[in-house]
């Protein structure tokens, strides 16, 4: 191999380190400091789970996705992914507020259950999907605590399964028949 050759490989060989080195990517860390029960119905509830996202390197992040478990009362209750267009600063520790709309998949039961207590023992657990020049990364958070129930006291158990029994049995708001498109109305 001449010398020529042999330089010509070497250059090639730092050029691509040196775009390697460019496109590394330190995880991000991500910390779940709160989660919060917003709101509690006896069709539902909300959550506002608020993230800070710490981004070590000397770019910004976009954040595409944040998938989620729940547990409530130490048992599997729901999951999802949430989309985003947040963008994490670069060398900076973000605040990421994820409001999770939640309804209850079967409300007799799970009622019942948020009536029973004082307190709602919960678990949150998830990954978040960033984008990164090197290609994605996910990160993973979790975070275990107690909500006060504020529907305590407030509401006895029967008129709770009273109240979803009639939002269960409530017509649809709009009614759409196909023999109205058929008809060309």
């Amino acid at each position: 191999m001449s010398k020529t050759t042999t330089r010509t490989i070497l250059m090639s060989a730092c050029v691509m380190l040196s775009a390697v080195a460019l496109f590394a990517c330190t995880p991000p860390q991500v910390q779940l400091k709160r989660a919060d029960l917003a709101k509690l119905t006896t069709t539902g509830f909300r959550v506002d789970m608020n993230l800070a996202i710490f981004n070590p390197n000397t770019y910004t992040l976009p954040l595409k996705s944040i998938g989620w478990n729940l547990a409530l009362f130490k048992a599997p209750f729901t999951s999802g992914t949430v989309g985003t267009a947040n963008q994490v600063a670069a060398n900076r520790t973000t605040p990421v507020r994820v409001p999770l709309g939640i309804r209850f998949a079967s409300a007799k039961s799970s009622i019942q259950k948020f009536l029973s207590g004082r307190d709602i023992p919960w678990g949150i657990g998830g990954k978040c999907n960033f984008n990164t020049p090197a290609g994605p990364i996910f990160v993973q958070f979790a975070k275990e605590g107690n909500w006060t129930n504020p529907l305590k006291g407030r509401i006895s158990e029967h008129d709770a399964l009273h109240e979803v029994e009639q939002v269960a049995h409530t017509a649809p708001l709009i009614q759409i028949s196909l023999k109205d498109f058929e008809k060309g109305r």
